[in-house]
């Protein structure tokens, strides 16, 4: 079942939305609001209605609207990135958690393997890194909450293929699998583990659960789980190398030296713990304001 909250509130605005849930097994439609539930392959449907529609003729308005929708679509996704750009650059050499996991990306060698880890890091990557043909070999693991086993997945990873490996990961995830430094500590390829500590579970400040929060302040630390800790000290426990970055350029240079080291690096990049949530609703609302312009300015005729 799809869990991205834009995706729900998408669906919550549009009840009487015509819509045909395709699942193998189980009933991946928990609020019961599909129009239909179509219970076989997946492959076979989409066959099987791509061939239905290949069959039917094709007028030369439907021809025109599918030109104007692709031009309009790669017009809007020009601009989404135009602006998210420009976002990233106003920050300077501050740190946040956009520039971090930008950085992490653009340091990572060709042919590399990307590691992501859930809540936000997979998310932030999603939003603010674009296409590379860098050929990077991305995998992720759900565990038992999302959390469960990254620390010892990536150092499994690193150990199988003897290759460059970068793990992005949140510092609750790491605490979860604090004990996975000492497999991680085997490892003799480059493995950088950059760690986003932003004091706690900050996923949650952008989640619908975000609003009980903001009027239960004395329980929100429950959710976020602020842990107080320094996390470099793990490293040190575990024998394992550690930078800690404050800066961008304090980080591009500590990934830099993590990729030419044959060994396990732990890098610790402290952001401001809100920075996630308030670069995000900054660009949203920059794009926002740009797909305005770029639909009065080019008014689509098929809507």
């Amino acid at each position: 079942v799809p869990v991205t909250s834009e995706w729900e509130s998408w669906l919550a605005a549009r009840p009487k939305l015509p819509r045909f849930v395709v699942a193998l097994h189980g009933w991946p439609d928990p609020e019961s609001s599909a129009t239909e539930l179509i219970q076989g392959d997946s492959r076979e449907v989409l066959q099987a209605l791509a061939a239905h529609l290949g069959a039917r003729r094709c007028s030369d308005d439907l021809r025109a609207a599918r030109r104007e929708f692709a031009e309009l679509f790669g017009a809007a996704n020009s601009a989404v990135w135009r602006v998210t750009e420009q976002a990233l650059r106003t920050t300077g050499d501050a740190l946040s958690e956009a520039s971090a996991v930008r950085l992490a990306v653009d340091a990572a060698p060709s042919g590399s393997v990307l590691g992501l880890g859930n809540s936000l890091p997979i998310r932030d990557v999603d939003l603010y890194c674009r296409f590379s043909r860098k050929g990077l070999r991305v995998f992720a693991q759900r565990g038992a909450n999302g959390i469960d086993g990254l620390v010892s997945g990536a150092a499994g990873v690193a150990t199988a293929l003897s290759e460059p490996t970068t793990l992005i990961v949140g510092d609750v995830s790491l605490l979860h699998d604090v004990g996975g430094l000492w497999a991680a500590r085997q490892v003799k390829s480059p493995l950088v583990i950059l760690v986003i500590d932003n004091a706690g579970g900050r996923i949650f400040e952008q989640l619908p659960v975000r609003s009980w929060l903001e009027a239960h302040h004395g329980l929100s630390d429950y959710w976020l789980t602020p842990h107080g800790l320094e996390l470099s000290r793990a490293a040190e426990l575990y024998g394992v190398r550690h930078q800690t970055a404050r800066t961008a350029s304090e980080l591009s240079t500590a990934l830099r030296t993590a990729h030419e080291t044959p060994a396990t690096t732990l890098i610790v990049a402290k952001v401001p713990p809100h920075s996630a949530m308030e670069h995000r609703r900054r660009v949203l609302e920059l794009v926002a304001t740009e797909i305005r312009s770029v639909l009065q300015s080019h008014p689509p005729s098929f809507v």
